[in-house]
């Protein structure tokens, strides 16, 4: 996908650099964050009501396309370092590349559907609430994947793939056809996506300033932490996938090479948010927190949440406090010389349903 030519200048003008520094970065950052993306797979497998009652089936599926990104990229640098990055046969790249060129698309498709949700949310409350969140995600899903496997198609076809690639990057699998429509592809993507994270920044803005949030604490809590966690993953999506695909496309009009002389900078871009995606899932939602918790490898690693030593009296003592301002009838009796029996009387009208925005 890149330009073979401008690389065969560039190669014979300052010589072949081989694997660099940069290639083992993407492959260690391709590594973790198939790992850590792994790990947010499993929590949301060990606990269901992240679907079920949190309906975080978007945030699910986008952690699963990061693994899986993550994955496909070891095969890619695997043959890149086997070959020292220089004359591949096109097939052993698209071993790898042509599913992380899928996944980038399925990944584009989920990331504008969470802003599209979050927006449709904060405009239409009750709406929302009744929609059936697990089929709409079925379907963006479905889509998303048949869109990601029409790319594959294109991909694999636009060129034989037993000619040799001077570079073996995860850039360097297609024709300019493909690139040229990826690039465009993605920054078209990126300008909807843009336009949106704005939309959705000054309603919360809008919301902030007129407190209009539910009353209830623990539904304001969740409005609270499933849209910060959007604003977090939009942000992540433009910054290191959008602005890359810009400094190919350069590269493309002007038939050159001069932002690609830095390394494999969208393929570091996938990694790189999908990495920190892990981080802002596990301190910007206490259920998918509780949830990696569960793990024990990660229990004493990472955890945005845990109380000082010194706070953990006061917290026990106010937490007893409220337990008792919860109590909402207490019958005090008294039998001759026994002591007063304490009787707690639960309300039954007290649940945890609660509209999730």
């Amino acid at each position: 996908m890149v330009l073979d030519t401008s690389w065969n200048r560039t190669t014979i003008e300052f010589g072949h650099r081989g694997v660099t520094p940069v290639h083992v970065v993407a492959l260690l950052m391709g590594t973790v964050n198939c790992l850590l993306n792994g790990l947010i797979w499993s929590a949301f497998r060990r606990s269901p009501q992240l679907l079920t009652k949190h309906h975080l089936y978007l945030f699910y599926a986008f952690a699963v396309t990061n693994f899986f990104t993550g994955f496909f990229t070891i095969p890619t640098y695997l043959n890149l370092f086997y070959r020292n990055n220089l004359n591949c046969p096109r097939w052993s790249i698209l071993i790898g590349s042509s599913f992380e060129i899928g996944l980038d698309k399925v990944r584009h498709i989920i990331t504008l559907s969470i802003a599209a949700e979050r927006i449709f949310a904060l405009f239409r409350p009750s709406e929302y609430f009744f929609l059936d969140h697990k089929m709409i995600s079925l379907k963006i899903c479905a889509f998303a994947v048949l869109w990601g496997l029409g790319d594959m198609v294109f991909l694999i076809f636009e060129d034989d793939i037993f000619m040799t690639r001077i570079h073996c990057v995860t850039t360097s699998s297609s024709g300019p056809a493909f690139h040229l429509y990826f690039l465009l592809s993605t920054i078209f993507f990126g300008v909807l996506l843009s336009l949106a994270y704005f939309l959705f920044i000054c309603k919360l803005f809008v919301l902030r300033e007129t407190r209009v949030v539910n009353v209830k604490k623990r539904s304001r809590e969740n409005f609270q932490q499933v849209n910060s966690l959007t604003v977090m993953v939009i942000l992540l999506v433009v910054i290191f996938n959008v602005l890359p695909s810009l400094l190919y496309l350069y590269d493309m009009i002007i038939g050159e090479v001069h932002f690609m002389k830095w390394g494999p900078i969208i393929t570091i871009g996938y990694h790189c948010y999908g990495s920190l995606s892990f981080f802002f899932y596990n301190c910007r939602h206490r259920e998918i927190r509780a949830a990696l918790n569960k793990i024990e490898v990660i229990r004493n690693f990472v955890n945005c949440d845990k109380p000082s030593k010194t706070n953990s009296k006061s917290e026990a003592s106010g937490q007893f406090s409220n337990i008792i301002k919860g109590i909402p009838n207490v019958i005090v009796s008294k039998f001759g010389n026994s002591k007063p029996t304490l009787v707690v009387i639960t309300d039954s009208n007290d649940n945890d349903s609660e509209i999730f925005l």
